[in-house]
């Protein structure tokens, strides 16, 4: 798995799957070049307020109501249509995943069509195989 290093939130979700599935908080926090101290604040926030608590970067040591960690950080919030939002994130990657393929043109100018020879054409080969009840047997008779 890969993650950005600027996209924060990424960063965490990512480092708190790799601890849960076993990954030392030391070697990653080096690996990583974060304090150990950060790791385990992020599995805390995580044990605390869940994912959302690590999007939204909820910390315990304000308070471990849900409903107050709401409140302070309510201007960070996503607010409006959501499934607006994820329609345009969608048509982006669509777009850009759109730019990155390759474009063949099969056109061909009038006159410039090239003829293809009947042993050129595949399964174009005819066969003179008598049918059975089990296959079609050649030469069979």
């Amino acid at each position: 798995k890969t993650v950005e290093q600027s996209d924060r939130t990424a960063k965490r979700l990512f480092v708190v799957e790799a601890i849960e599935l076993g990954a030392g908080k030391s070697d990653l926090a080096m690996a990583l070049a974060i304090s150990r101290q950060t790791i385990h604040n992020w599995m805390e926030t995580k044990e605390h307020f869940g994912i959302e608590g690590l999007t939204q970067g909820y910390n315990s040591g304000q308070s471990k109501s849900r409903r107050k960690q709401r409140e302070i950080h309510q201007e960070k919030l996503v607010c409006g249509n959501k499934s607006a939002l994820v329609a345009a994130i969608r048509a982006k990657d669509r777009q850009d995943h759109e730019s990155r393929q390759l474009k063949f043109d099969f056109t061909f100018a009038e006159g410039n069509e090239l003829p293809i020879t009947s042993e050129e054409q595949a399964f174009a080969e005819e066969h003179d195989w008598e049918k059975t009840r089990y296959a079609a047997i050649k030469g069979v008779k």
